[in-house]
């Protein structure tokens, strides 16, 4: 049998988009209000559909931690149950003829951290996506029929951002630009410039993967200067799906170290692995703990 594998928590920051545009954050008190809120309602004041799925939720408080949680499932409709399946020869029979199955839910689970408004959300392989999620709970709270959405915003780890305002050299950058990721109008430097007039070439429809590197460069010239300018450009207003930077970063006594920085793993992520083996159903009781856990051990990247 199997070890259980490891399953992604993410952290999100809640806020609410009117429709033009503009952004509030959420009350403090805002997810113990709203689990609340969906515990005591019907189920059809807590169904939504979207793209052809039913998502139907729950809100409750875990017996064993005593922690809030939102459960979030895409409904499955009967022509899509999976088959009971025996491995002997026998004909597969839906599971949609089983009597005792009441219906099936793939699952995400939301559960406040307790730090700055942020969720921890950890979801099956099949379960609803962020933006069901957000979908769910822009429908079942209301905020559609006020012409307003709700938005999760990933957590990100600042740190990769802070070396690089440090950075008094960035001495060679490797990315990977997606044919999805058109050049933002936000960086203005040369290199947006050549990657927009790249892409163009096959109308957009084009992805590459390009390296720069400044050789031996040494900080605080001219030329590592403008070369670090254009760097930076690109990477904190460029559009890419990989941007990995050499930095020289000054040390206290004077001398420069390299630090080899990823700036797509910015996301504040765990992984957690949810019970014993593959076999273990993964219900409140497996799956609360290991998320606190995992709230527990990225404390310090939600107090950013």
């Amino acid at each position: 049998m199997a070890q259980a594998k490891k399953r992604t928590v993410r952290f999100f920051t809640p806020r609410i988009v009117d429709s033009k545009g503009n952004s509030t954050l959420v009350s403090d008190d805002f997810w113990g209000k709203f689990i609340d809120f969906i515990a005591a309602r019907s189920r059809s004041d807590r169904e939504a559909h979207r793209n052809g799925h039913a998502l139907l939720g729950l809100g409750g408080t875990h017996n064993r931690t005593n922690s809030k949680y939102l459960y979030i499932g895409k409904m499955r409709a009967k022509g899509d149950y999976p088959d009971d399946f025996d491995p002997q020869g026998s004909s597969p029979t839906s599971l949609a003829f089983n009597a005792t199955i009441r219906e099936i839910s793939e699952p995400a689970y939301v559960i406040p951290t307790g730090i700055k408004k942020t969720v921890a959300i950890l979801r099956t392989t099949g379960g609803p996506r962020l933006e069901d999620i957000e979908y769910w709970i822009s429908s079942i709270g209301l905020y559609i029929g006020n012409g307003q959405s709700f938005v999760l915003d990933p957590v990100l780890n600042t740190k990769q951002w802070d070396l690089l305002k440090q950075a008094q050299l960035v001495s060679k950058v490797e990315v990977k630009v997606a044919k999805d990721q058109v050049p933002s109008g936000k960086a203005k430097g040369k290199v947006n410039k050549a990657v927009r007039e790249v892409m163009a070439i096959g109308d957009f429809d084009t992805s590459f993967d390009f390296t720069l590197s400044f050789g031996h460069g040494v900080p605080n010239t001219v030329a590592g200067s403008h070369f670090t300018d254009e760097m930076k450009d690109y990477i904190e207003n460029g559009e890419y799906s990989k941007a990995v930077a050499s930095l020289k970063i000054p040390n206290p006594d004077g001398t420069w170290r390299t630090e080899s920085v990823n700036f797509i793993r910015e996301v504040v992520t765990y992984q957690a692995r949810v019970g014993q083996t593959d076999s273990d159903p993964l219900t409140p009781d497996l799956i609360l703990p290991e998320v606190l856990g995992a709230i527990a051990s990225c404390r310090g990247f939600l107090k950013q």
